[in-house]
């Protein structure tokens, strides 16, 4: 005889492994961690840097061979940016306050004064998510997984929508750091080009660049004449009271600080300055940051950061460019151990983009990639921490790498800071 209980309890289960397996096939992106990609909630936290009256002085540099001195206490984000919280404030940002390209449609791409074949597509509706040019390379976007991909020509303009979107939200009159030679906030991103060259080790300075023609002469005028890279460098770095990125000395003295932790720290004299006596501790220039012993401890960055050798997914295609041969892909925030100030991923996660910029002679290359014998001046940003694909030094808090400020990357994304005055 026909058991039409047991049937009906198979076909139920058939039926809900149907409903997974379709499920499953799908580009779910929003529901991969339980966070709407624009459902970010304004639950941000800063953590501020306890800088002494008088300002501090600390080592900075792999070798920990020379110093660097900040003056005043700041606020400096606990994580990096998520893609949530960029989203949300992008979104509001163009629809109520005139701000453009921190999301782009890729129909609006077609009418872009920059040559299109040399455009990434830039961040965009969540209705293009599955194209778009900052999913990580596990394919989707996350709500709680760190942004990435938004060069240094979008982070400044981003920091001051967030400046306006805190300001609506929370009733403050914070001012946005980043403005023209009017005092008028940036409210427009830069589109950013391939890059060509990813990132440059500052030591020593290189000299070559793959610029395309006339690829090159497009950006050159999109630059220098349409809008200029001027305005974006035109405030001093700390100046106002809205967020902003950090310096290149706040991101280092955050992510060195080690408090009275007598473990893994600077115990040297530099520049006459005898730190074995100092009461505030910074741990050493080749360590992650929290870490307690050197970045090739490989136990211990694992405990610290997310990196090459802990962001595995599988075996890759053999035109992966990692060269251990697997995909690697971002993880949430906030998996590791945080350091001694509280701050998590300041090693690992994604190099992080600091205001810092210095013009790099480039050579300029032909439409055969040969070199014209022309010399120009091109604009980089420092990085610092290292990411989910790095596995050496580039991981340790004395490290600083240079990318194109107007040059998308996959594993470069940011945290914020904000004055404390």
């Amino acid at each position: 005889m026909f058991n039409q209980k047991k049937i009906n309890i198979k076909l139920k289960n058939v039926m809900l492994l149907f409903f997974l397996i379709s499920f499953a096939c799908c580009d779910l992106s929003f529901f991969d961690t339980g966070v709407n990609i624009y459902g970010y909630n304004g639950n941000h936290k800063l953590i501020k840097i306890p800088v002494p009256e008088g300002g501090i002085t600390f080592p900075i540099g792999f070798y920990d061979d020379d110093t660097a001195f900040v003056s005043k206490a700041f606020y400096i984000g606990e994580t990096e940016v998520t893609m949530s919280m960029y989203f949300t404030v992008a979104k509001w940002a163009q629809e109520n306050r005139g701000y453009k390209n921190l999301i782009i449609n890729f129909d609006e791409l077609r009418n872009n004064p920059v040559n299109p074949p040399v455009i990434v597509n830039y961040p965009e509706y969540a209705r293009n998510y599955a194209y778009n040019s900052i999913n990580t390379n596990s394919g989707s976007l996350k709500g709680n997984f760190p942004i990435n991909g938004i060069p240094f020509t979008g982070i400044i303009v981003w920091c001051n929508a967030y400046t306006e979107w805190y300001n609506n939200k929370y009733k403050t009159n914070y001012e946005p750091v980043y403005t023209d030679n009017n005092g008028d906030p940036i409210k427009n991103a830069l589109i950013p080009y391939l890059p060509y060259s990813p990132s440059l080790n500052f030591t020593p300075l290189p000299c070559i660049t793959n610029w395309f023609d006339p690829a090159y002469e497009t950006l050159h005028k999109y630059l220098n004449e349409d809008n200029g890279f001027e305005k974006y460098l035109y405030n001093v770095s700390t100046t106002g009271n809205g967020f902003r990125l950090p310096t290149a000395n706040e991101w280092e003295l955050a992510a060195r600080w080690n408090g009275s932790n007598p473990e893994n720290t600077v115990n040297k004299t530099i520049n006459n300055i005898d730190f074995s006596s100092q009461s505030i501790k910074f741990i050493k220039g080749n360590s992650a940051s929290g870490a307690k012993t050197y970045i090739f401890d490989e136990d211990e960055l694992s405990k610290v950061a997310v990196f090459l050798f802990n962001s595995r997914d599988g075996k890759a295609f053999i035109t992966d460019p990692t060269p251990d041969g697997y995909y690697h892909s971002l993880r949430p925030i906030k998996t590791k151990r945080k350091n001694a100030l509280g701050l998590y991923d300041m090693s690992g996660s994604v190099r992080e983009i600091v205001y810092n910029v210095v013009f790099i002679e480039i050579n300029r290359l032909d439409i055969w990639g040969r070199r014209t014998g022309e010399k120009v001046l091109w604009p980089f940003a420092q990085s610092r921490g290292g990411s989910f694909r790095d596995a050496d030094d580039t991981l340790s808090v004395g490290h600083w790498q240079y990318v194109d400020a107007t040059a998308y990357n996959d594993f470069y994304g940011f945290r914020i800071a904000r004055c404390s005055y």
